[in-house]
């Protein structure tokens, strides 16, 4: 299946592509850009956390710098969490992943420094 096919628009640039994800994350961690969503709203993470020795118990996403830069950080993970129901969000991913400097510089990407997969549909 061609992917592009789908589109409601063409997508032509990074800008248009990022823009219509929500946005990405810089992180100095890795060499890459990363997705994010608040770990307050994930769906499985709010489950997990409850749970002793989970992976998500002692979730780092719920402190730290994501606590201490939370008025910029959760505003922006708010408005990718919005953007996974656009019906061009896939493509919008696909076109960053194949022109993002980054990404194609290091061949990798970070799927969710916080937060998680929501739905069959957003996985």
């Amino acid at each position: 299946m061609n992917i592009q096919n789908n589109l409601t628009i063409p997508i032509k640039t990074l800008k248009q592509a990022t823009e219509i994800i929500g946005g990405y994350t810089v992180t100095s961690k890795m060499p890459t850009i990363s997705y994010s969503i608040s770990a307050k709203d994930c769906i499985t993470g709010s489950k997990l956390r409850k749970i002793k020795n989970s992976v998500c118990s002692d979730c780092y996403a719920l402190k730290g710098n994501y606590v201490r830069y939370a008025k910029n950080i959760e505003k922006a993970q708010n408005k990718r969490l919005k953007a996974i129901t656009s019906k061009d969000w896939v493509n919008a991913m696909v076109y960053i992943m194949k022109h993002q400097k980054q990404v194609v510089n290091s061949g990798l990407f970070r799927w969710h420094d916080s937060g998680d997969i929501q739905s069959m549909e957003h996985f």
